[in-house]
């Protein structure tokens, strides 16, 4: 899934969903898109570093 960024430049671009950790801790990157709105590097709470989202132990559909 692409992510739309906003750059240090102020520049806006489409990124892979991937990469945009790498981004925020190498501060390419001011902003990003979220559903809610614009997430801002620094304002806004961001989940922490290599921190899974999934609850444990919950199943997941490799065939989909």
């Amino acid at each position: 899934m692409r992510v739309m960024v906003r750059y240090q430049d102020n520049s806006c671009g489409m990124v892979e969903d991937f990469i945009l950790e790498d981004l925020i801790w190498g501060d390419e990157i001011t902003a990003f898109r979220r559903a809610g709105g614009w997430a801002v590097i620094g304002r806004d709470r961001l989940r922490s570093q290599g921190r899974e989202r999934r609850k444990k132990g919950a199943l997941i559909n490799i065939f989909v």
